[in-house]
């Protein structure tokens, strides 16, 4: 997980791919088709800047929304109607590390928390 020489990692994104995370189908494929150039910063999904898979609000919106975003806490409840139809991801968060592509894949959280322990 510390390839390029870094002190310390998030791995949030790993848990993603265990059997427990409970993420929407459009999620799980954004996931699978991550790529270290197809993630950006974006506060348009909460007002608050975190990383996820490029869509379609992130393109037209921008990744930093500026005055158009509300703020924190309030901009998840301005795309509430948006999100009414979340099968296609356009408009929902895809939170995903920019190394999504390299978690590991077919552990369970346990598993997967041993693994990174023992790193």
């Amino acid at each position: 997980m510390q390839a390029c020489g870094a002190v310390g990692v998030q791995v949030g994104t790993a848990y993603l791919f265990t059997p427990e995370a409970r993420i929407p189908p459009a999620h799980r494929a954004a996931l699978d088709e991550a790529r270290d150039d197809n993630t950006m910063i974006t506060d348009v999904f909460t007002g608050r800047p975190a990383r996820g898979v490029t869509n379609r609000l992130m393109r037209e919106v921008g990744p930093i929304g500026g005055a158009v975003v509300p703020p924190f806490p309030l901009a998840g409840g301005a795309l509430t109607p948006l999100r009414q139809d979340g099968a296609n991801g356009d408009f929902t968060n895809l939170w995903a590390g920019q190394s999504a592509r390299l978690a590991p894949r077919g552990l369970n959280s346990e598993e997967l928390t041993r693994l990174l322990a023992d790193a």
